[in-house]
């Protein structure tokens, strides 16, 4: 035989046994259920990749509803001092409004920051901020949550002035929006 023969024959013999010897490995994980120890080696372990006949249910299953009301939403504020958390007090303001799935709009604006969502709808409700620039009465507001690491980080209200609200149709996914109750919205 040439040299290269042998080589060749060389090469592959050892490719034939390289590749035994992963093939056994590979069953003895599979077939031991990753243990490796060969008395665990069982051939129900090493065909469990066929789906196994249903076996009839003996036991019954039961399901539990549980219902979360809207309400209970943004109801606790978040503190990084250490103190326990305390609840929003304004909260009961919230049910004045309406709250909307898609984004309130209007002409103008007004943007503020409060501690809990309970105080954006206060603030709103009791007319504490005169609304865009011809100062008009407060009929809904938009808030967005925020992190609250600091007095800075605190809850974004957008209050828009009452008689001209508009629903843009738009999803509002982290800001929710709320018009008075009463009120009526226009589509865009």
């Amino acid at each position: 035989m040439a040299t290269g023969e042998d080589i060749s024959l060389i090469a592959t013999v050892i490719t034939i046994l390289f590749s035994t010897v992963v093939l056994g490995w590979a069953l003895l994980y599979k077939c031991t259920d990753t243990t490796l120890i060969s008395g665990d080696f069982t051939f129900d372990k090493c065909f469990s990749f066929f789906p196994e006949a249903e076996k009839p249910k003996t036991q019954t299953q039961t399901q539990t509803k549980v219902e979360v009301k809207d309400d209970n939403l943004f109801v606790k504020s978040t503190s990084t001092n250490g103190e326990d958390d305390k609840e929003d007090v304004d909260y009961n303001f919230v049910s004045e409004f309406n709250e909307m799935d898609t984004r309130l709009y209007g002409t103008g604006y007004s943007d503020i920051s409060a501690r809990t969502l309970g105080e954006c709808a206060k603030i709103c409700y009791e007319q504490q901020v005169p609304v865009g620039p011809s100062s008009l009465e407060c009929g809904g507001f938009t808030s967005e949550f925020k992190d609250i690491e600091s007095d800075d980080d605190r809850i974004y209200c957008r209050l828009y002035p009452k008689g001209n609200l508009s629903d843009s149709t738009l999803p509002s996914y982290e800001k929710r929006s709320f018009y008075l109750k009463g009120t009526t919205l226009t589509a865009i």
